[in-house]
């Protein structure tokens, strides 16, 4: 449920208003651990589970 909502909720931001954009990045504490990401840049490239199932 959270998932969903940040979704809808970055979705309507960008909507209405141009000047950033808003994504969401969802990690779970059961993968963060295990796959132990050394930089942001690597933690939104690795977890994007969630991008197609949020919907």
């Amino acid at each position: 449920m959270a998932r969903r909502r940040i979704k809808q909720w970055c979705e309507d931001i960008n909507r209405v208003q141009p000047d950033v954009r808003y994504d969401f990045v969802y990690v779970d504490q059961e993968s963060f651990e295990k796959y132990k990401p050394a930089s942001f840049r690597e933690l939104t490239k690795s977890f994007t589970e969630y991008k197609c199932s949020a919907s």
